[in-house]
């Protein structure tokens, strides 16, 4: 694994080296000029940028180097407050003891840490289902029940009854 981890950092500066060259023949190219009729149009190009080791994409390089630090296990930042280390950035995380939710709901008005979290939400007010199960016509608003409806389908049981025998979860108590 460590072998792929520094294959991937190297492939990872090879991509920044060839950015910046585009970068200094794209402002070469540049020939704006203020108030001038005449200008150059260039096309917009999305650039991806892909993990060698998972292939996740990513549409900025810095986001692909903070998301290669997943698979080195680094976790470089540090909660002042809590003594939690992340391998992203603490904005988030500070929410949890701030309070801060600065993403509402229009709809019903409750409030989020977090953007993903009010999207999610809002599905919930327009029924809308994007994660479908393709063993069933089941559909479900967000990725995680999707996942664990699948167990349904695959007989997965992640969590052990820690009781002896199936008798004892099913016989009754008395008090």
């Amino acid at each position: 694994m460590e072998a792929l981890v520094h294959a991937a950092v190297a492939e990872l500066e090879r991509l920044s080296e060839e950015e910046e060259e585009e970068e200094e023949e794209e402002e070469e190219e540049d020939t704006l000029k203020a108030g001038s009729t005449e200008f150059v149009l260039q096309s917009v190009t999305w650039k991806y940028f892909s993990c060698t080791l998972c292939g996740k994409s990513f549409t900025s390089q810095s986001n692909l180097k903070s998301h290669y630090l997943i698979h080195t296990g680094e976790k470089p930042f540090s909660c002042g407050v809590c003594g939690s280390s992340f391998p992203v950035n603490l904005k988030i995380h500070r929410r949890i003891h701030t309070g801060e939710r600065p993403f509402g709901c229009e709809e019903c008005g409750k409030t989020f840490g977090q953007q993903s979290s009010l999207i999610t939400h809002r599905r919930t007010h327009s029924k809308e289902r994007p994660f479908s199960c393709s063993c069933c016509d089941k559909a479900f608003n967000n990725a995680n029940s999707l996942k664990l409806h699948l167990r349904v389908h695959t007989g997965e049981k992640p969590y052990a009854c820690d009781k002896i025998s199936i008798l004892e979860c099913h016989e009754p108590t008395s008090v």
